[in-house]
């Protein structure tokens, strides 16, 4: 198995082309739809903050109630 490497996996993010997962979007937009306030966490850093809130936009995810890195 691959061991992390966290400087290749802050390159990746900052490439900005990280894919929405299928199963991750179909629920975002269910639980939106009935009403739930959405709050997406991630492991990312602060400094990634901007560049994946654009990123999800991007994928899908237009709006949330809090972004936590």
């Amino acid at each position: 198995s691959e061991v992390f490497n966290e400087t290749t996996f802050d390159e990746w993010v900052d490439e900005g082309v990280a894919p929405a997962l299928p199963e991750t979007k179909k629920l975002y937009y269910e639980l939106h739809s009935l009403g739930f306030q959405i709050f997406l966490i991630t492991g990312r850093s602060e400094s990634q903050r901007n560049l994946t809130a654009s990123t999800l936009r991007r994928a899908g995810y237009s709006s949330w109630k809090k972004l936590v890195l």
